[in-house]
């Protein structure tokens, strides 16, 4: 039938490229909720806050922008950056590879 001629192969390949897009949205969603758990996180403890460029992907304008700078919080970074951060605002949204991480 159908999958014998390549009919159902196509439509089983559209299928997977259908739910690998969902899972790269998924997964985007749950780096935003990371960040955001992580600037929380190091607020509570009063700590200075890094958004880190990852050295081997292509930036947005966004993160460009933010990234590879140091703030006294993460509170003092939401105000900067207009309520943008890693995953969440920038124009890389969930394909974003930044991280938020304390620092000395």
């Amino acid at each position: 039938g159908a999958v014998a001629a390549g009919a159902g192969a196509a439509a089983i390949a559209g299928l997977l490229q259908t739910m690998l897009g969902r899972v790269e949205s998924y997964a985007g969603s749950w780096w935003s909720v990371f960040n955001q758990t992580t600037g929380d996180t190091i607020d509570e403890r009063g700590g200075k806050i890094r958004w880190t460029l990852d050295e081997n992907a292509k930036h947005c304008p966004s993160c460009a922008e933010f990234g590879d700078t140091t703030y006294d919080s993460y509170a003092e970074m939401l105000e900067i950056t207009g309520g943008i951060l890693p995953a969440l605002g920038t124009e890389c949204q969930n394909m974003c590879r930044c991280i938020l991480e304390e620092v000395d």
